[in-house]
């Protein structure tokens, strides 16, 4: 059953072939033998589509039998009044089956312990939300409430993207994005289950396809330096003509050739994303030298400094340029917590990146470093850039 469900609740469900075997078990079972987890396994496959009118026609007696059951035995409540997993798969195959008789006597059935099982002292908060997700298929005819305890929020954001629980918008939906990735990752030596791990797989999966790469209000130093990470990505459509795109007209190439142009790009990507953002920022003047920053957010106390790395320049000058440039920003009374140098390799020199790193690492206040090599195609075979081009000579000898 852990299996079936597994697959159901995964965002990227892995291969059909084990999950059809076990599918494929479940449906020669019969009588005695056809036990609550066997009709959850086929509720499970039916939410997948894999079950053929023979394996509907076995979970349609399963089902059948199962609303027959007692759910308590001398006041003791039996294992399927606790089992939050294998409700829901219950729940999903009456729903999928469709046969108003049959949802009758599963809701009836439900009725009859669901909600004393929710407010039972001890049940986990992932099973009251399953619980609750179950009524929600059943079109909330078991009354139950819904688990509001930061506890699931892992099991109710996945069963909202599962269509199952209603979906929230806005301030809401990040707040329990945020809950559930909180959750996820604070680190907790207690152990889960399968069942639970796979939600928490489905939770992550979700949240890195839905959240993009920089929220603005909400970006922390790591942020910051993925987005700038993702650069050489934005560069694949980068303005590189090697032909005319339109006949009216010229080829054209958006040359980097120095700095300041390194400059004008990280001002095009970080400008939409931080209102506050300042370039050329003169900071407190240190003896007679003025410190000046070449991005400067203050929202977040960081300073991104551009450099560009020549065919020609030492590794250890960008290191000693940087390990000036860190010193004076983190003098008293500036309000910089640190600097991400970002270096644009005009030379291509990958294999010195790794050395270029380490050195940089070294120096205090440096919280990150990002190095982007010029694209290997940026090669202008025909024509030099207009400033490196010499001026040309008209017939009488005079520059032009």
């Amino acid at each position: 059953m852990a299996l079936a469900f597994g697959h159901w609740i995964a965002a990227n469900p892995p291969s059909d072939a084990e999950v059809k075997a076990i599918v494929a078990s479940a449906s020669q079972r019969g009588g005695a033998q056809q036990d609550y987890q066997t009709v959850a396994v086929l509720g499970y496959a039916s939410a997948c589509a894999l079950l053929d009118s023979s394996a509907t026609a076995v979970m349609t007696r399963g089902l059948e039998r199962l609303s027959g059951r007692q759910p308590f035995v001398d006041g003791n409540p039996m294992a399927f009044c606790s089992d939050g997993i294998a409700i829901l798969g219950i729940a999903l195959g009456t729903r999928n089956l469709g046969l108003p008789a049959v949802s009758a006597k599963i809701i009836a059935w439900l009725q009859g312990f669901a909600a004393q099982m929710c407010l039972m002292e001890g049940m986990e908060e992932w099973q009251r939300c399953l619980f609750h997700a179950a009524d929600q298929v059943l079109g909330g005819k078991i009354g139950l409430t819904a688990c509001e305890s930061v506890s699931a929020a892992d099991v109710r954001m996945t069963l909202s993207v599962k269509g199952l629980l209603p979906a929230l918008a806005g301030q809401a939906a990040e707040d329990q994005e945020l809950a559930a990735l909180k959750l996820i990752t604070s680190g907790s030596l207690t152990p889960v289950s399968y069942e639970q791990v796979t939600i928490r797989q489905a939770a992550l999966e979700w949240l890195a396809r839905s959240t993009p790469t920089a929220i603005p209000g909400r970006m922390s130093p790591e942020d910051l330096l993925r987005l700038l990470e993702r650069l050489p990505a934005g560069l694949r459509n980068w303005t590189w003509e090697m032909s005319q795109r339109t006949a009216a007209m010229p080829m054209r190439k958006w040359h980097v050739d120095h700095e300041y142009h390194v400059q004008n790009m990280l001002w095009f990507l970080l400008a939409p994303i931080f209102p506050d953002l300042d370039d050329e920022q003169y900071l407190t003047k240190i003896g007679r030298k003025s410190p000046r920053a070449d991005l400067y957010i203050p929202s977040m106390e960081i300073i991104v400094e551009a450099k560009f790395l020549r065919s020609g320049d030492k590794i250890q000058k960008i290191i000693d340029e940087i390990s000036s440039d860190a010193s004076l920003y983190g003098a008293l009374g500036n309000d910089c917590k640190g600097i991400i140098p970002f270096i644009w390799d005009d030379s291509a020199r990958s294999q010195e990146h790794d050395y270029l790193k380490q050195g940089l690492k070294k120096l205090s206040g440096v919280i990150g470093i990002v190095i982007v090599s010029r694209p290997s195609g940026w090669i202008d075979v025909s024509s030099e850039s207009d400033a490196e081009q010499p001026a040309k000579k008209n017939s009488a000898g005079n520059k032009k």
